[in-house]
């Protein structure tokens, strides 16, 4: 079994383990997000460059992305969010039928600590850990490599919450991200390439955590 398995088997047991537990608890919801990244990137940006002098592409460097994701998310105390998500990271570069697709996603476990209100907005801190997969690749007019590879990455983030009603509220994040994909492999062959999707992100979703049963 590949070690990218072996994590979405992890991933998917620790889940399991987490939520029969939680099962019985209030509060346990979902949470679904669109985003935007800033992304390091400076060793895959030096490949580009150097594809472009080697092929005449004019690859521009990767700087930036969009990503989506959803959880399934759980209150320990009032004052605590647990989270057990997805995220689905962009990262790409085309030109002439060229295209480098590093995209990735990655598994998180994550915490917040939000301080008292009583009223409809929270606001508090959280941090996520957890592995990256890459799943992107090289396409050119006949020909295409898939990538891969995993690492792990970490984050920390400012949230506020507003309440909207009928367990439904509005999420707002505002953090760092660290987190990087070393020795990419393209097709059958390592490379010494690291994709870097360090930086800063926002995030800004939608959740329901059903109101408990009095």
């Amino acid at each position: 079994m590949s070690t990218a398995r072996r994590f979405a088997l992890a991933g998917i047991s620790i889940a399991f383990l987490i939520f029969t537990r939680a099962e019985a608890r209030a509060g346990t919801g979902f949470e679904g997000w669109g985003g935007w990244n800033q992304l390091s990137m400076s060793d895959v940006n030096d490949t580009l460059s150097s594809f472009n002098q080697e092929y005449g592409t004019a690859l521009a460097p990767i700087r930036r992305g969009h990503a989506w994701g959803f959880c399934f998310r759980f209150w320990p105390r009032e004052d605590v969010l647990m989270r057990l998500g997805f995220e689905r990271l962009s990262a790409q570069s085309q030109d002439s039928g060229v295209e480098f697709d590093l995209g990735a996603f990655a598994l998180t476990l994550g915490a917040t600590r939000y301080l008292a209100s009583s009223g409809r907005f929270r606001c508090g801190l959280g941090v996520g850990l957890g592995p990256y997969f890459e799943t992107g690749g090289l396409a050119a007019p006949g020909a295409e490599l898939g990538a891969s590879g995993w690492g792990f990455g970490g984050h920390v983030a400012g949230e506020a919450v507003v309440a909207i009603g009928g367990g439904c509220s509005l999420q707002g994040l505002v953090g760092y991200r660290l987190a990087s994909i070393g020795k990419l492999k393209f097709g059958d062959n390592t490379s010494d390439i690291t994709a870097q999707y360090s930086g800063p992100f926002i995030r800004v979703g939608l959740a329901f955590d059903p109101p408990s049963e009095k």
